[in-house]
């Protein structure tokens, strides 16, 4: 229902009509003669267009001639002997004695067939000219070889405004060069004035991009500009017509156009608009006065004769007025017969008005008892003011407004309805009051004292004799029950579906953060809250708190400038899992903001009255975080909104844990491929370094065996072999070293030492280097620095490291300084470089071995990445700590190491430091069998034990010391673990099964293999000691010597 069902236009009186049928009458003869005007002016102006554009093609005829005849002039010049690159001075002559006869042509150029301009008229020959090759006009001339109009543009050399007129020279049937005449537009303006164009008329000339190139009136302010809008349309929609426009100065105007099939310049004449259109203007005006006259003399008369009728009109409106009152009407004298029987009516109505009032009364009174007893409002309006006629007492019943607001207020029955239906139920009620028929709807709406209920309106729309509605009908019922029902069952299906969707991806889902995102929307949507976040278990530095990990309902952002909870009295029964907390209102709770800083809501926080926590426990019984949902409405949550959370929590407990259970095998999956794919990397790199070096020494070796290299040759040759070897035996030592690191062997020999003398001779033995590579190399001790307990050779080594490590990674021109300086009764040494630098995500792993940053092979620098890793083990062997520090790429690096005191000794450098490497020991006399497999080593072992006075025979199987033994007895068997046929567990054990005096002959496993279970391996097969490779000679020289001496000798 509307308030308003619009108002319809007033009674028009008698006088008037007689006014209105005059001006029917009148107004045909006044059109037809508008029209006749009309038609006559538009024949002139269509005379006057066709005028127009016949000037416009003479106009295009004088541009083309003027153009043929620059073409002209230039191809004659084009075709002289004249042209001749060779001879740029006669052609620069002849070209300017041309320019002098053409009055409009500024200057001529020449340009080769690749762009560059050989000849102008405005400079000398042989000056440096711009290129030609990317003008339009040139590229057009070289593919079609005929001439060509450019259009506008701007001379580059003399930087004016001009248009060239450019045509080929052919040189043997083809395009040699393009001769090119830049010509003032002012040629083109002189056209209009010899063409007689009127002064207050307006030329132009457009070029194809439809700019202004040529105009009559003011051609110094608009040449260059852009045509008009509706005149760039129309040329662009054809080649010739007319238009109507605005001038660049404003003013209206009429015009015609015809693009030039020559040039395609587009040629535009413009009239001012008030000499096309003062004609109609005249007769218009004529018209207009004789119409004004017409029609004044014949609403004149119209008034005078109305005036008689109006009289008996008006006393029959009297008549109508006291029927209206309910009296009989008086007799009506009149001298229209009309009018008297029109009174006779309605004295003859009156009697009967009275009659049917009666009976009205009393049916109302029906009416009324009967609809003030349903269970319902029933209601009737007007359909076009929306005004109550009835309404029944129930509705004082049900929504509390008395029955007198209802009738003085039309449209109440919207403006009662609830804000977000407010507008939906005005449009039903106005569709209602306007469509004939039924309707039925819902809609929100509020009582007088506040309650919110759901009303149902059926409506029925009567129309009137004329179609159009008169009557509004209608039933209104409370349906808040019901709604009721349904929201209930409504948000039981939805909960369903929630769950089952959350199951569904819980049971599908590995990612811990999609997961918890799921759960926490899941959660939010069934309990009806406006905000839901999870927490999970994070300290801080202040102690135990939590860290925001989902949120559904607001912006994250929402919560980052809040301090997240912490085991408080309230939230702690969440966060240690002893718990559901479910509050109507949190504010009244007395465990709420009793812990400070949290004195009740934090500003700027999300309002929060209903609070709902569920801590979500995993199997173990671990707390992993708590689910919490606010409405800033008291009593949302209830015992049924609190039992599915629970039951969700328990899923989403489930889902976290077997989503952890994967993360950890994904990244126990990824630790085992980085660790291969480092192996594998290493292994490539190894064999690059190990190869490259004997590359150089196998094919000097070799040359010098062929023996046709000179004395310098060759010298050189031995050095080249010297150094590969020397770089082949410090590949060697660095892996020896983190072998014997792995193994545990590696024995320092601590003494009394200076670091900077360590340092000092370290650098001696680089400078070369860094001189060869242009890198200033320098060094600076600070007084101060205290003696430390190391190894000198391995200290040095540690310092030859990381300066070797910074030249080889500082670019030519570079610095590397070394700081040695006391710090916190420690002693550092510094080395920092402005090389390369070390990315971000490689800074953390530089100490690791076989870690590079680059391990490609197109990598600039050779290595195997072990030199910073054993620098970070001798330095931890000493006892102290070394650590890296870098701005990024192309900042620089700087390590630092940090040695303690010689006083007191470190405990890691006690327990690495053993016995000093083994003594000389003699082996005279004892006999000693060697099974090695690999020729090498089997001559190295043969020899060393020989030098040290040991009767030795070697064989390299298993098979070969048993038959060894049968003719011989040696004191000690020397034996390698892996080799072809039978390995070194085979021997040793066939050895025990002799039964003899054999089996009793000590053995020593020699081999490789240095894990923990090896050794256990190897003492059980029956070896006495164990040696690893590589070997130490001194070591092995000892183990034999031992085992010789537990063997009695005849």
């Amino acid at each position: 229902m509307r308030e308003s069902f619009g108002k319809g236009s007033g009674p028009v009186k008698l006088r008037s009509h007689l006014v209105l049928l005059v001006l029917a009458t009148l107004l045909p003869l006044v059109a037809f003669a508008a029209l006749s005007v009309f038609l006559f002016t538009r024949q002139e102006q269509r005379a006057i267009e066709r005028g127009l554009v016949e000037t416009v093609r003479a106009l295009a005829v004088a541009v083309d001639r003027e153009l043929r005849a620059s073409i002209s002039t230039l191809e004659a010049l084009a075709v002289s002997r004249a042209i001749d690159a060779t001879d740029l001075r006669t052609t620069t002559a002849e070209m300017a004695r041309i320019l002098l006869t053409q009055p409009y042509w500024r200057q001529l150029t020449l340009v080769e067939a690749s762009g560059r301009i050989v000849a102008h008229t405005a400079a000398p020959p042989g000056a440096l000219l711009p290129s030609a090759g990317d003008r339009e006009y040139f590229r057009r001339v070289l593919e079609s070889g005929q001439p060509h109009v450019s259009d506008l543009l701007e001379e580059r050399v003399a930087h004016q405004p001009a248009i060239v007129v450019a045509v080929p020279v052919l040189r043997d049937r083809r395009v040699a060069f393009v001769l090119g005449a830049a010509v003032d537009p002012a040629a083109l303006n002189e056209i209009f004035r010899l063409q007689g164009v009127s002064a207050d008329w307006t030329g132009a000339i457009l070029d194809r991009r439809r700019t202004i190139i040529a105009r009559s009136r003011a051609a110094e302010r608009f040449i260059g500009r852009r045509a008009t809008g509706v005149l760039a349309a129309r040329a662009a929609e054809s080649p010739e017509g007319s238009f109507w426009d605005v001038t660049q100065e404003g003013r209206p105007s009429f015009g015609a156009f015809s693009r030039s099939a020559a040039s395609g310049w587009t040629i535009v004449l413009g009239m001012p608009a008030d000499a096309m259109l003062l004609p109609l203007r005249r007769s218009s005006w004529a018209v207009t006065g004789g119409a004004v006259v017409l029609v004044g003399v014949g609403v004149g008369l119209a008034l005078l004769l109305g005036r008689r009728i109006a009289r008996s009109i008006e006393a029959l409106t009297s008549s109508a007025q006291a029927l209206g009152r309910g009296e009989t009407p008086p007799p009506l004298p009149s001298a229209v017969e009309e009018v008297r029987q029109v009174g006779r009516a309605l004295e003859r109505a009156g009697t009967l008005l009275v009659e049917r009032r009666r009976e009205s009364e009393r049916a109302e009174e029906r009416f009324r008892g009967l609809v003030n007893d349903v269970d319902a409002i029933v209601w009737e309006a007007e359909a076009a003011t929306a005004r109550i006629v009835f309404i029944s007492q129930r509705v004082e019943e049900k929504l509390g407004y008395p029955v007198s607001r209802w009738m003085e207020e039309p449209g109440l029955w919207a403006s009662i309805a609830d804000g977000d239906d407010r507008e939906e139920a005005r449009r039903r009620f106005a569709e209602a009051s306007t469509v004939p028929g039924h309707h039925d709807f819902e809609y929100r709406a509020s009582t007088a004292d506040g309650r919110a209920v759901w009303l149902r309106n059926i409506v029925s729309c009567l129309a009137g004799p004329d179609g159009r509605p008169r009557r509004l009908r209608g039933v209104t019922v409370d349906v808040t029950a019901r709604k009721l029902a349904e929201s209930r069952l409504l948000a039981e299906t939805e909960a369903v579906d929630t769950v089952n969707r959350l199951g569904q991806i819980l049971s599908a889902e590995l990612d811990v953060r999609k997961l918890l995102q799921a759960v926490t929307d899941a959660a939010t949507h069934v309990a009806g809250a406006e905000v839901g976040a999870f927490f999970h278990d994070a300290a801080d530095e202040r102690g135990a708190g939590h860290s925001l990990f989902a949120i559904s309902g607001a912006p994250r952002e929402a919560f980052a400038h809040l301090p997240m909870p912490r085991s408080t009295d309230l939230f702690g029964i969440t966060y240690r899992g002893e718990g559901v907390v479910r509050l109507d209102d949190v504010r009244l709770d007395p465990r709420f903001g009793r812990n400070a800083p949290y004195q009740g809501m934090p500003p700027g926080h999300l309002p929060v009255t209903s609070y709902l926590a569920v801590p979500v426990v995993s199997r173990s019984g671990d707390v992993l975080g708590g689910l919490f949902l606010a409405h800033s409405r008291p009593a949302v949550f209830t015992e049924r909104e609190e039992r599915i959370v629970v039951g969700l929590a328990a899923q989403a407990a489930v889902a976290i844990d077997n989503a952890r259970l994967y993360e950890r095998a994904q990244h126990a999956r990824e630790e085992a491929e980085q660790a291969n794919r480092l192996k594998d990397e290493f292994l490539a790199t190894l064999s690059h370094e190990l190869r490259t070096p004997l590359n150089a020494v196998l094919g000097w070796t070799r040359m010098l065996q062929g023996g046709r290299l000179d004395a310098g040759t060759a010298a050189h040759a031995v050095d080249v072999i010297r150094r590969n070897a020397e770089a082949q035996v410090q590949l060697i030592e660095d892996l020896l070293d983190v072998s014997r690191i792995t193994t545990g062997k590696l024995r320092l020999d601590p003494r009394r030492l200076e670091v900077p003398d360590v340092v000092r001779e370290a650098l001696d033995a680089l400078h070369p280097a860094a001189a060869a590579r242009s890198i200033e190399l320098t060094s600076t001790v600070l007084p101060g620095c205290r003696p430390v307990s190391g190894d000198a050779d391995r200290l040095r080594q540690v310092a030859w490291n990381l300066v070797s490590n910074a030249i080889k990674f500082t670019p030519r021109g570079g610095r590397v300084e070394v700081l040695v300086r006391p710090a916190d009764e420690h002693v550092e040494i510094v080395v920092s470089d402005t090389g390369r630098g070390i990315p971000p995500d490689v800074l953390p792993h530089v100490f690791d071995r076989f870690r590079q940053a680059d391990s490609t092979s197109t990598r600039a620098h050779g290595g195997l990445g072990l030199g910073l890793a054993l620098v970070k083990h001798l330095v931890e062997l000493h006892g102290g700590t070394v650590s890296a520090e870098s701005a990024g790429e192309g900042q620089g690096a700087t390590f630092t190491v940090r040695l303690p005191p010689i006083e007191p000794r470190p405990a890691a450098l006690a327990t690495a430091t053993g016995p000093p490497a083994g003594t000389d020991a003699s082996l005279a006399g004892v006999r000693v069998l060697v099974v090695e497999d690999d020729a090498d080593a089997l001559e190295m072992f043969t020899r060393l034990l020989e030098a040290h006075g040991a009767d030795v025979r070697g064989v390299p199987s298993a098979a070969g010391a048993l038959a060894a033994l049968e003719a011989w007895r040696p004191d000690v068997i020397c034996s390698d673990i892996q080799m072809p046929g039978e390995d070194g567990y085979t021997l040793v054990r066939r050895l025990r099964a002799l039964g003899d005096e054999r089996a009793t002959i000590p053995a020593v496993a020699v081999t490789a293999y240095g894990r923990v279970e090896d050794r256990i391996r190897i003492l059980d097969a029956g070896f006495q000691f164990y040696v690893p490779k590589p070997v130490e000679p001194a070591e092995l020289v000892a183990a034999v010597g031992s085992l010789a001496s537990r063997v009695p000798r005849s």
